[in-house]
C-alpha cells in the first residue's frame, strides 16, 4: 500500500500594489532609473510549510531553510508594469528551539525560540521576510528580469545571480568555509538584508497601529495565535 501523501500546506494568498512599500527603498527604487515609474504588482504567496505548489522550482536543497523566495519576476514593459511572485513561509516561525536553524534569505543561521511568538514578533519578523523579498525583486527588475511569463531558460537577474553564487562557493571552498557562508556573503543577499533592515526601521513606529498588516496572512496569523 503506497503511503499517503502529506496534505498540501495551508496558504494565503495577497495581491499588493508594490509602489507602497517602494517609499520604504528610496535608493534601491532610483536603481530602475526611467523605470522607476512602472507599476508594481506583488502576489505574496504565504503558505504553513514548503509542500505547496509555489515552492516546487526552488532547489530542494535551499528550499527547507529558507522564510521566502522570489519564485518569478517579470518587467512587462510594452504596458509599464512589473510583476513578482514571492513565496513566503509562514510556517518557519512555528518551528521548536531545535528546528529553527534559519538560514536562506533573511539571515544568517541562528538558533531561536520560534515556538511561540506574540504578535508583535511575528509582525516584525514576517514583515522582514516581505522587505527582504521585495528588495530581491526591485534587484531582479533593476538587473533584468524575464519578458514573459513564457520566456524560456533564466533572466539577465537569474544568470547574474547564479554565476555570482558559485563564484563566492568556489572561493569561500577554497578557504575551507561552507557553501552557506558563502551564499551569505554574495552581494545579492548583502544588500537584501541591509535594505529590509532600514525598511523595517522605517516602519517600526507603525507596527502596532496594523498599518503594514496588509502584507501579513491573516488567516494563518489567526490559526497560529489560537494553537491551531
Amino acid at each position: 500500500m503506497a503511503d499517503k501523501k502529506p496534505e498540501q500546506a495551508p496558504s494565503e494568498t495577497l495581491r499588493v500594489d508594490g509602489r507602497r512599500l517602494a517609499p520604504l527603498f528610496p535608493e534601491a527604487m532610483k536603481g530602475l532609473g526611467e523605470k522607476e515609474g512602472y507599476l508594481q504588482n506583488l502576489e505574496l504567496v504565504w503558505t504553513r510549510g514548503k509542500n505547496h505548489p509555489v515552492w516546487e522550482s526552488v532547489n530542494a536543497e535551499e528550499v527547507v531553510a529558507l522564510e521566502g523566495e522570489v519564485v518569478d519576476a517579470e518587467e512587462r514593459a510594452q504596458v509599464r508594469n512589473f510583476y513578482a511572485r514571492v513565496a513566503l513561509d509562514f510556517g518557519v516561525h512555528e518551528k521548536s528551539p531545535a528546528q529553527s536553524l534559519i538560514g536562506g534569505r533573511t539571515g544568517g543561521a541562528s538558533a531561536a525560540n520560534w515556538s511561540k511568538l506574540s504578535l508583535s514578533q511575528l509582525r516584525q519578523r514576517c514583515l522582514r521576510a516581505v522587505f527582504h523579498e521585495y528588495a530581491h525583486a526591485l534587484q531582479q527588475w533593476r538587473i533584468g528580469a524575464k519578458q514573459s511569463p513564457n520566456a524560456w531558460g533564466l533572466s539577465k537577474a537569474e544568470q547574474d545571480y547564479t554565476s555570482t553564487l558559485a563564484a563566492y562557493q568556489r572561493a569561500f571552498a577554497a578557504q575551507g568555509k561552507s557553501a552557506q557562508e558563502a551564499y551569505m556573503a554574495t552581494p545579492a543577499e548583502v544588500d537584501a538584508r541591509k535594505l529590509a533592515d532600514e525598511a523595517l526601521v522605517r516602519v517600526s513606529g507603525e507596527l502596532e497601529g496594523g498599518k503594514w498588516d496588509f502584507l501579513l496572512p491573516a488567516k494563518l496569523i489567526e490559526a497560529y495565535t489560537a494553537g491551531k
